[in-house]
């Protein structure tokens, strides 16, 4: 739920700087969305899991002060309870379960000119099990982020243009206090377990980042869209210091650096929902492995380029008003790391740099029950398959199968 105080915190921040109407009437209007599914998961070779469910939330009641002007107190929620692999801290890493909550404030104010200034704050934190056993609250890799952003819209008669920033800290309680404890032995990303427990610093995965974007869409025809946006973010990693190439940690701090590039056109007809994107992305960090059982330097370990393309397209069957929606997608990308060298299942060092290629298949049918309630059939397949053979700390080559069935209801 949202927390009232900081709500009415937040607004009296902005009726201060004089962006909110002080004594102007509010209008309430409530939006809200609500997913519950449950079905099974595979796993490659492994036995289908047992029964299991995932779970979305938002809510928000909107505050309209004036026609112009809107705070939107919003709460978001999720829960997986089934498998899933994840690209935590450089690679795949299997979760059992996964939940998240998170708050915000994010005021908008229309403006002359057909300008819209965005500004947000909120919090999230997110709890991770890698397996059953294990106590909710008290993962490795459970994080908070905290933040706040602004971004700007300015619409034109068959453009419209965006540009934001964020900036967020990123805060693992747990790493360092479970990092010495054996059974988390095989987590360990940046160096061998014993360099970590020893000498790479308390709060090794806690960061500060920085994103910004630049979006640009234009109407090229009454039913195609066509949308082109650059992203870049830099993390500041507090506290884990790069590693030599003697094995020695320095006194220099990981920084990494990430572009992202992506192209999109979309066909909207009444019928068919047609879309296609194609993004590239290059991560620069300036962190480096020392496998002391080797030994290997390995400079610039986390480096990868990455390109990935994503189709998809709806269909609206039935009747016009309420129509029955068929979903298929598929995601295919590509990732070539530039420098972390592949390995074989016995742990030796080849000459190729880890390639990997992720492949995702997913088809969803959504009936409507009543105005506001519908239930919803989700299929998924993903594939992964790499030259990376050594799998001890990471997932490289696994495929995973899912089927959800459930409600989906929308205020």
């Amino acid at each position: 739920m949202i927390n009232r105080r900081l709500v009415l915190m937040m607004a009296g921040v902005f009726v201060a700087c004089g962006v909110l109407p002080a004594g102007a009437a509010v209008k309430v209007t409530p939006v809200a969305n609500l997913s519950i599914l449950g079905g099974q998961y595979w796993m490659s070779e492994s036995v289908p899991s047992s029964f299991g469910g995932n779970a979305d939330l938002f809510f928000s009641p909107v505050l309209n002060f004036s026609p112009n002007i809107a705070l939107l107190p919003i709460y978001s929620g999720s829960y997986r309870g089934t498998k899933s692999v994840r690209d935590l801290v450089g690679g795949g890493t299997l979760t059992q379960e996964s939940q998240d909550h998170g708050i915000s404030l994010k005021l908008v104010n229309k403006m002359k000119g057909n300008m819209k200034l965005k500004a947000s704050a909120g919090y999230k934190l997110e709890y991770l099990k890698e397996t059953k056993e294990e106590a909710w609250g008290q993962g490795l890799f459970d994080y908070t982020r905290m933040g706040f952003g602004v971004e700007l819209e300015k619409h034109w008669k068959k453009t419209n243009g965006r540009a934001g920033m964020d900036y967020y800290t990123m805060n693992y309680p747990h790493y360092q206090s479970l990092v010495t404890e054996g059974q988390f032995e095989t987590s360990m990303d940046t160096t061998t377990y014993s360099e970590i427990s020893a000498q790479a610093g308390t709060n090794v995965l806690n960061y500060t980042g920085m994103a910004l974007f630049l979006e640009y869409a234009r109407q090229m025809s009454p039913k195609v869209m066509g949308v082109i946006r650059y992203d870049v973010s830099m993390k500041n990693f507090v506290d884990q210091k790069t590693v030599q190439h003697s094995g020695a940690f320095s006194s220099e701090l990981r920084r990494d650096l990430s572009h992202a590039l992506s192209m999109g056109v979309n066909l909207t007809t009444p019928r068919v929902v047609l879309s296609f994107s194609d993004a590239v992305q290059f991560y620069d960090s300036n962190q480096n492995t020392f496998d002391t059982a080797k030994p290997q330097f390995i400079a610039n370990n986390y480096d990868y380029f990455q390109n990935g393309i994503a189709p998809a397209i709806t269909f609206k069957l039935g009747s016009v008003d309420e129509p029955v929606k068929l979903s298929l997608l598929w995601d295919i990308s590509w990732r070539m790391y530039t420098e972390r060298l592949a390995q074989d299942a016995e742990t030796d060092y080849k000459s190729d740099k880890i390639s990997q290629l992720i492949n995702t298949m997913g088809m969803s049918i959504t009936y409507p029950l009543a105005s506001a309630l519908s239930a919803k059939l989700a299929l998924n397949y993903s594939d992964s398959s790499s030259n990376m053979r050594y799998e001890k700390n990471y997932k490289y080559n696994y495929y995973t199968f899912n089927y959800f069935l459930g409600i989906n209801w929308e205020l």
